[in-house]
């Protein structure tokens, strides 16, 4: 696979305070459309991929307004994309007790400074807010017709990331399965897992300080999906995620994601589109199980969670790790 690093001094600053980079300055469109990437929660998820496949065969220019940290991200799924940074990472995943992650976009206050219209808007928030329902995946055939568009893509990142990666390469020691879990599943699934931590190589069950200082002193809070992908590719890194994580991980092109679990019905063909990429890029599988928000019923389902992940763990040894290229900007 190939990785293309950016010189951060070819983004533009606009006049809002935001930085713009095109990857198709020559490519003359028909029409644009503009989509909010994780403003809020990391809900839904497919139908990032699906809006710029069907907006691409339309010669729509697809514009992704999202936070510095996601640039690889939104990358794949946009023809231009306008970065908002700032340093909401610290308050919400950097910390000793991470809540809900708040990515600081400011939905209402860019929506009226670049005078976007309704019709060419997608802002996911929640469930109940979501009107772009023909933007999820429709059944398995579709899914994977659209992930076939995704199988060969190429990943971007900025040139610093990559460089501050080996820098650092200790903070992302090898062979490390990240649990990324909503802290009401870690406090109850994490107390099975912690005597796992050293038979499967598990990070994230705790989050040490001495982590949490270092992740700050390496400009993670602009970087660190970046350095994500990187520990994936070169470390042997996988990823298991439950909620808004799972979500992301059941898109992240790059990332060897192993299992994901969310209470809402698309993650089942985001699965579908996840496994296709990741068996072609790490041969790997990804597993799923949806969860009740109800206690009462998210009991009953533990036992069959916990033995997934436990699958899910073991199926990382069949990982192969992809030759990659690197071109510079």
């Amino acid at each position: 696979m190939i990785i293309n690093l950016i010189d951060e001094k070819k983004l533009i600053l606009n006049k809002f305070g935001h930085y713009e980079y095109d990857f198709y300055p020559e490519r003359k469109f028909d029409g644009e459309y503009n989509i909010f990437l994780y403003f809020s929660e990391c809900w839904g998820n497919s139908q990032y991929c699906k809006l710029f496949y069907l907006n691409d065969l339309s010669n729509i220019k697809t514009i992704v307004f999202c936070n510095y940290n996601f640039f690889p991200l939104a990358a794949n799924f946009a023809h231009k994309v306008i970065l908002i940074k700032n340093e909401s990472l610290i308050k919400s995943v950097f910390t000793e007790n991470p809540r809900i992650s708040n990515f600081k976009i400011r939905a209402k206050q860019i929506h009226k400074a670049y005078k976007i219209q309704d019709d060419k808007l997608c802002a996911i928030q929640y469930n109940r807010h979501y009107k772009e329902k023909t933007f999820l995946f429709k059944d398995e055939k579709e899914t994977e017709l659209i992930a076939e568009k995704y199988i060969n893509s190429e990943c971007y990142m900025f040139k610093k990331a990559y460089d501050n990666f080996f820098i650092n390469e200790n903070f992302f020691a090898k062979d490390k399965i990240d649990v990324e879990f909503k802290p009401r599943d870690l406090s109850k699934m994490g107390e099975r897992l912690l005597p796992l931590k050293e038979q499967y190589n598990l990070w994230g069950l705790n989050r040490e300080k001495e982590q949490i200082k270092t992740a700050k002193e390496f400009d993670a809070i602009y970087y660190y999906y970046s350095y994500q992908i990187l520990a994936s590719l070169y470390n042997n890194w996988a990823f298991v995620g439950t909620g808004g994580c799972g979500a992301l991980f059941s898109i992240s092109l790059f990332l060897n994601t192993l299992f994901i679990s969310d209470h809402c019905q698309v993650m089942t063909l985001q699965r579908v589109f996840k496994e296709k990429i990741n068996k072609k890029l790490y041969n790997c599988n990804v597993l799923y199980t949806q969860y009740s928000k109800k206690i009462k019923e998210e009991s009953m389902y533990a036992d069959k969670r916990f033995n997934l992940l436990l699958q899910a763990f073991e199926n990382k040894k069949q990982t192969m790790q992809p030759e990659i290229i690197i071109k510079e900007i």
